[in-house]
């Protein structure tokens, strides 16, 4: 029986490929076969696993005419991640989570000999092959799984690249990481390619009235407008959360507001089970509301709700607003605290044991406005955000957004920094000068 493919994938748009153990053939031969012989490399994929204690599963293997055992393989033994380069092998101490969601890149650099593996982006295991075995090249089969009766492979596998480069540190982080990037930079004359998401995973967003400002922010360059807080909206969704990281999260934007109401409801962030119907209710986690505070001075003040099974709580910035004013907003969620920035400056923060548990099985969806109930069809949008408050819609506000990312992870403040100035790849600043620079 052939492999299958299964919804939802990774980044919950599509489809993954599913591996059976148990079954035989479970495996993709490659018909135009890549080169990994004397050659720098990288493979990266996303993985699910479902494997027993102690097994061995290729991932992907490549095998040679009169090879005896000089074979390349990167795979899993004992749920730890594996890469093999003539006859040498290096593996983790760390073992991946069964029914886990992780982010797998294994590097080599024929240059040097040196091989790397990163989980979800960190490093977790360096070797140098000292004495390789060269041996045959000529190339026979290169396979998806394991083409014979043994180490076979079991669980999904989505988003699996190859690179003939070693891929920096930076780069493999934002691919584990940075779950959306929105720049708002598409043709002006096709509002449609406002909903394109420039990160890896291509999560296309959904919305309503909505429209491109050219040089609202900086000069030359695309803002999204939200041309009425009543009607219009933006929203993302399928985001999965990754247990290296503890379950954090954390969302960036820029942001200028117009004509605020009181209680103006910014900024949702949502979470529903993966197992569960589309039409499901889902479970509110924070939302971002701007108060009106002195009509005359136009001044606002950000506050964030976060929720959790003993009801709701707040958190004010400390640091006041003027309308149609640009400020850089993030918002940092670990286990028990949460962190309002404004402007790379801590404006607010909470801790608090009152919070939902979030685990690898579940999906957030980040929505901005705050559109009636029958201008939106998606039904992740969920009006629990407001436990019973009324909602306040003000058909003369107007939202203008630049620069929207959602990390599956926590943000450090360098690069809240980063990001507030516009620097092209904050993740730069997720090491210290201390770390090493593999």
């Amino acid at each position: 029986m052939l492999p299958s493919y299964v919804t939802p994938d990774y980044s919950g748009q599509g489809a993954a490929l599913k591996l059976n153990s148990s079954i035989p053939y479970q495996y993709i031969e490659l018909e135009h076969s890549p080169k990994f012989a004397n050659q720098t490399f990288t493979i990266s994929a996303w993985v699910k696993p479902e494997l027993s204690a102690l097994s061995l599963a290729v991932l992907l293997a490549q095998r040679y005419k009169n090879e005896g055992d000089n074979f390349f393989a990167v795979g899993i033994i004992d749920r730890r991640p594996r890469i093999r380069v003539y006859n040498t092998f290096t593996e983790t101490s760390v073992q991946l989570k069964n029914s886990q969601w992780q982010y797998v890149t294994y590097t080599f650099s024929q240059s040097d000999l040196s091989m790397a593996i990163r989980i979800d982006g960190l490093l977790k295991a360096y070797g140098t092959i000292v004495s390789p075995q060269y041996g045959e090249s000529q190339i026979e089969t290169t396979t998806i799984g394991s083409a014979a009766e043994f180490n076979r492979y079991n669980g999904l596998i989505d988003q699996l690249s190859i690179a003939y480069r070693v891929k920096n540190r930076v780069d493999i982080l934002d691919e584990a990481t940075l779950v959306i990037c929105y720049r708002f930079e598409g043709d002006i004359a096709n509002n449609d390619s406002l909903l394109n998401d420039s990160s890896a995973n291509c999560i296309r967003a959904q919305g309503a009235n909505l429209s491109r400002v050219v040089g609202s922010r900086r000069t030359g360059q695309g803002t999204l407008l939200l041309n009425d807080s009543s009607l219009s909206y933006f929203q993302s969704s399928g985001f999965a959360l990754l247990y290296t990281h503890n379950y954090t999260y954390s969302y960036a934007l820029w942001i200028s507001i117009s004509n605020a109401s009181p209680n103006l409801t910014l900024l949702h962030i949502t979470m529903n089970d993966e197992i569960s119907s589309s039409n499901s209710i889902s479970t509110c986690l924070a939302m971002l509301i701007i108060d009106k505070i002195d009509p005359l001075n136009n001044t606002m003040q950000l506050s964030m709700y976060t929720y959790g099974p003993q009801g709701q709580n707040l958190i004010k910035s400390n640091v006041m607003m003027q309308q149609s004013t640009w400020y850089h907003i993030a918002v940092i969620s670990t286990t028990n605290n949460f962190d309002l920035n404004l402007n790379a400056v801590l404006v607010g923060s909470l801790n608090t044991s009152n919070t939902f548990q979030i685990n690898n099985e579940q999906r957030l969806s980040l929505t901005i406005g705050n559109p009636s109930n029958e201008s939106i069809q998606n039904q992740s949008y969920s009006l629990m955000c407001h436990l019973n408050q009324k909602q306040i819609f003000s058909r003369g506000s107007s939202i203008a957004i630049d620069e929207l990312r959602f990390y599956a992870r926590q943000l450090k403040p360098k690069e809240i920094q980063a990001l507030t100035d516009d620097v092209y790849s904050p993740s730069n600043w997720f090491y210290s000068e201390n770390d090493n620079l593999l």
